[in-house]
């Protein structure tokens, strides 16, 4: 069940009547400098399942991020062209980079848009921001991420069986050319010693093959 950490003053935002157990734990970092999108977002992103971590500047959204918080979403409102912005943006993807994590950029013009999507956002919203396709969105990028993130755990399970198949073939095939009881040479081993002596074999470079069989004798 989502539950809100508000960091402003805020309506109380309705939990869902029930939110599937992926959901649960999916937190949303949402840093907006406007007090009636802050609202706004807190009541969608939370309607959505969501744990929103509210942050009412970029700094304090840092402050969160210092604190080890790693969101499964990030909503900023901030422009990516201003100095507060661009700093939330640069610390998301230095903190972030090669992980999963997609911001959804809420923006005023096509300017901000562009600005947005150059430092990284992973999606874009405009005004007037309908929060109904900003729940879509927000769900589709968290579910991309999940993906994504399940699929490399699946890359590197299977590097690691593949590097196992090959260690156990390597030794498999070093133990195969050996008796195990003995761990003389195999059979294959002795025709190709014998091949590449008799190819050597001459009046003053003999060759010999000496058998050993063992015998049980009983009375």
């Amino acid at each position: 069940m989502a539950r809100v950490i508000p960091m402003f003053d805020a309506e109380p935002v309705p939990r869902p009547a029930a939110a599937p157990e992926t959901q649960s734990k999916r937190i949303a970092l949402m840093a907006c400098a406007d007090a009636s999108t802050h609202k706004s977002a807190a009541r969608w992103l939370a309607t959505a399942g969501f744990e929103v971590a509210a942050a009412a500047s970029a700094r304090e959204a840092l402050e969160a991020l210092s604190r080890g918080l790693r969101p499964t979403l990030v909503v900023t409102d901030f422009p990516a062209s201003q100095d507060e912005g661009r700093a939330l943006y640069e610390a998301l993807r230095e903190r972030f980079s090669g992980s999963s994590t997609p911001v959804l950029a809420l923006c005023g013009d096509q300017r901000q848009a562009r600005a947005a999507i150059e430092v990284g956002a992973a999606d874009l919203l405009q005004r007037p921001f309908d929060w109904h396709v900003a729940t879509i969105r927000a769900e589709r990028l968290v579910r991309l991420a999940e993906t994504e993130r399940a699929l490399g755990l699946a890359r590197e399970e299977i590097d690691k069986l593949r590097l196992a198949v090959e260690k156990a073939r390597e030794e498999r095939s070093g133990t195969d050319r050996f008796d195990p009881l003995t761990g003389l040479p195999d059979a294959d081993r002795l025709d190709r010693a014998l091949e590449r002596a008799l190819v050597t074999a001459s009046e003053t470079n003999h060759v010999a093959v000496a058998l050993l069989t063992s015998s049980t004798w009983s009375s």
